[in-house]
């Protein structure tokens, strides 16, 4: 049985890689690029917004790695460079600056921004960027280029996973930001991964879209897509592992050691997008598809009147159950249980069945909404499907 280990780190613990987070003026303060580096090119892969509009950066990326390799990884923040005249000769201008500081093709080089919608590049600033950047990349610099790709972010998200395909030790690292305006399909969000395992670019390419439908489609804090919204991995093949080209046990190796990394980061953004935020998981068992338990799930977490009232320390099934209802889930309206738990307590509060109230604890409820993660059931009783999703609770109101 393979066993996945998170360390601390990110980027740079996988082998083949360096990292560099510089200023380059295009925040007011701190570090505003990012450049992720490998020894040679590398087996990638992407998930894009889901947003019909898309900024510049995604344009040039998506037609990039079309041919299956990267390189490099450049990342500026402050400025979105979407919507805007110009953006994709910017993006790719980006590119062949990183290819020249490199000594690589363009065409290896993902370029990714976030910031400011409709506003032009400073692109003297981004090109003295990319020197510096360049010039300090280092197995050290995974927690500066954390530093370099955030916005509204109280703080840099950066985990690592260690595991075993066969008998060889591998490593995936991830950086990622996006707080403020979640919802499905990513919405302000940005993650880099690296990985050393060698492993075929479309099952490379079938993993990641495994692991973000798992993870970071699974938040819903009530925003909207961003258009520059990205996950993307590179990975060098040095672990010394035989290559992967099935779907055999070090492919489920893998798959288990990438999604856990990015469920992980997807649980911190969610928890992160409201200042002193508290973790809000729904789970909805026994739906009629797959489809209605992930609209019920994603209702209850991005609905703001049950987030204000659980914020507040009130259990609102009826608010939960009526959000639910008003998802567009195909549900059976009067089956519904709700129950109300949370990780650090071994309390379970059964808050409602068959959408009747059973005169729970109340003082129970209360005091389970007081910790730091909260875990909301909610059984639809009518069929064989479950889903799961992340939302943010605001801080325990100070009395």
């Amino acid at each position: 049985m393979n066993c996945t280990k998170f360390i601390t780190g990110g980027i740079t613990c996988p082998k083949g890689f360096e990292a560099a987070g510089v200023s380059c003026g295009m925040k007011s303060q701190g570090k505003d690029l990012m450049l992720i580096t490998a020894q040679k090119p590398c087996a990638v892969a992407a998930v894009y917004t889901k947003n019909a509009v898309k900024g510049a950066p995604l344009t040039v990326t998506a037609q990039n790695i079309l041919h299956g390799r990267a390189q490099a990884v450049v990342c500026n923040s402050g400025i979105a460079n979407c919507c805007v005249e110009g953006g994709v000769a910017a993006a790719k201008k980006i590119c062949s600056l990183t290819a020249k500081a490199l000594h690589i093709p363009p065409e290896d080089v993902i370029v990714a921004s976030t910031g400011e919608m409709g506003v032009p590049l400073p692109m003297d600033r981004v090109e003295a960027g990319i020197g510096e950047a360049a010039g300090a990349c280092s197995r050290e610099g995974g927690h500066d280029a954390a530093l370099a790709i955030l916005t509204d972010d109280p703080t840099p998200k950066e985990l690592a996973v260690e595991f075993l395909v066969g008998d060889v030790p591998c490593y995936i690292g991830g950086v990622a930001k996006g707080s403020g305006l979640l919802r499905p399909n990513m919405a302000t969000m940005l993650c880099f991964l690296t990985s050393d395992v060698n492993i075929h670019p479309e099952l490379l390419d079938r993993a990641l879209k495994e692991a973000v439908e798992k993870s970071f489609h699974c938040m819903a804090l009530g925003g909207i897509p961003s258009p520059n919204d990205m996950v993307t991995i590179l990975s060098s093949g040095m672990a010394g592992n035989g290559k992967i080209t099935d779907l055999g046990d070090g492919y489920q190796a893998f798959c288990q050691a990438l999604s856990a990394l990015c469920l992980e980061l997807a649980k911190w953004i969610a928890k992160d997008s409201r200042p002193g935020g508290r973790l809000l998981t729904c789970q909805v068992h026994a739906a009629r598809t797959e489809t209605d338990a992930l609209l019920a799930a994603k209702a209850v977490t991005s609905c703001s009147r049950v987030v204000e009232a659980l914020s507040k320390g009130i259990p609102c099934w009826t608010d939960i159950v009526c959000a639910i209802g008003g998802s567009g889930a195909n549900v059976d309206g009067g089956a519904m249980d709700v129950s109300l738990s949370s990780p650090a307590s071994e309390e379970t509060v059964h808050l409602c069945s068959g959408c009747t109230s059973l005169f729970f604890d109340v003082q129970k409820a209360h005091d389970l909404l007081k910790e730091s993660e909260i875990i909301l059931s909610v059984d639809c009783n009518d069929g064989f499907f479950d889903a799961v999703s992340y939302g943010c609770l605001d801080p325990v109101p100070e009395l």
